[in-house]
């Protein structure tokens, strides 16, 4: 046996071991391209016939090497280092698809000219992971492409959300604020003369006025705050003169309720720096809110309270109160509750959630605490000292 050949026990055991992971197989080569001989896998492994294929032309038994004799006598000569083919798609006497890497390269430590090595790999298993991973890399781009494309809609649609709410909100700004306005001269200019029928008419016409110019404001703000556009104007600010001011807002629905209103401010509070309006708006989303979900009859009370790092606010209701499950959602866009969808109570969904968003943009935190049965706190903590969120 020519000591040539990659023949030898030891081989060949080394070879079988290697192709309990990866199946390979070989096959020496000589110069004139012929077979000389083949590991005892060879053939099953290109799932060739059992038949002797020893001094058969490498181009006869494979195929796959026609055309390619100048690249090899290239590698016998050493003036290429190798030649290689990958992923070939054979098939298998049983039909089985399986992908195959032929190597070729001269035979070690001999001159050149001596003959090459073929060495025989099947890569179907790592080939189909490939292909797997490919077709979900497409896949994954087609999707990317999707989404890409309906994002570039929904901005679209966003925007002409966002134009629709600007222009609806402030053109229904104006004849709202004429129809307060008027029922408020009305007021003044007619209370000692009209029935007091006519004066609860009046002033529930101003209220539910003020109520939707606070919902165009909320509309508007909701707008600012997905386009990342709201802005503070800072200003000093006095926490109990606002308050009252907002609950005077409300006196026409706090009264038609019956609803009792029990004020704990605490004395010399200090005023904090904040954007006025937007701390209007906080408390009368907190109030407006108490004042719906209280019973008729029932209770609100409103606390403030200061200590050397923060301004407290708690606005308490005796309505029937939230389970954990609501208080978890209860700022959350557009949230309402069952019950309160059920029972009919007015609301859109966005008080609470432009509460928090302004509350944090003032750098400061709002909690609410409740029990069935035992109603709800809503608690507003802002810092003395702002530094602005924008």
């Amino acid at each position: 046996m020519s000591t040539t050949r990659v023949t030898s026990a030891l081989d060949e055991l080394a070879l079988r071991a290697l192709s309990r992971q990866h199946p390979v197989a070989y096959a020496e080569i000589s110069p004139a391209l012929q077979i000389v001989h083949h590991s005892s896998n060879f053939l099953d492994l290109l799932g060739l016939p059992a038949q002797p294929i020893v001094g058969l032309s490498l181009t006869a038994v494979l195929e796959e090497f026609i055309g390619a004799e100048d690249a090899l006598q290239q590698v016998l000569t050493q003036k290429a280092a190798d030649f290689e083919l990958e992923r070939i798609s054979r098939a298998r006497p049983d039909g089985q698809e399986i992908f195959i890497r032929f190597h070729i390269s001269p035979l070690e430590d001999l001159p050149p000219g001596s003959g090459l090595l073929l060495l025989v790999q099947d890569t179907t298993a790592i080939t189909i992971i490939e292909q797997h991973l490919m077709q979900d890399r497409n896949e994954l781009r087609l999707v990317q492409m999707d989404l890409a494309k309906a994002n570039a809609d929904l901005q679209r649609l966003n925007d002409y959300k966002s134009f629709l709410i600007s222009m609806v909100a402030h053109d229904l700004r104006s004849p709202v604020n004429a129809i307060s306005g008027y029922a408020e001269l009305t007021l003044e200019d007619l209370l000692p003369e009209i029935s007091a029928d006519r004066a609860r008419g009046l002033q529930m016409v101003a209220a539910m006025s003020s109520r939707l110019a606070r919902l165009i404001d909320n509309l508007l703000d909701l707008d600012q705050i997905e386009r990342g556009q709201l802005k503070l104007q800072l200003e000093p600010c006095q926490p109990n003169e606002i308050l009252p001011a907002v609950v005077e807002e409300l006196q026409p629905l706090i009264t038609s309720r019956e609803v009792k209103l029990l004020w704990r401010l605490a004395p010399d509070l200090p005023s904090l720096s904040a954007d006025l309006a937007r701390l209007t708006q906080i408390f009368y989303n907190l109030l407006s809110n108490a004042v719906k979900y209280t019973t008729d009859g029932g209770e609100i009370r409103v606390t403030t309270q200061a200590t050397p790092e923060n301004l407290s606010i708690s606005i308490f209701n005796s309505g029937r109160g939230m389970t954990e499950s609501q208080l978890k959602n209860l700022f959350r866009l557009y949230y309402r509750t069952e019950e309160a969808r059920q029972s009919k109570v007015a609301g859109t969904g966005l008080g609470l959630f432009i509460v928090k968003t302004l509350v944090e943009a003032h750098h400061g935190q709002v909690t609410a605490e409740s029990e069935v049965g035992r109603g709800s706190t809503f608690t507003v903590r802002l810092p003395r000292n702002l530094g602005v969120r924008l």
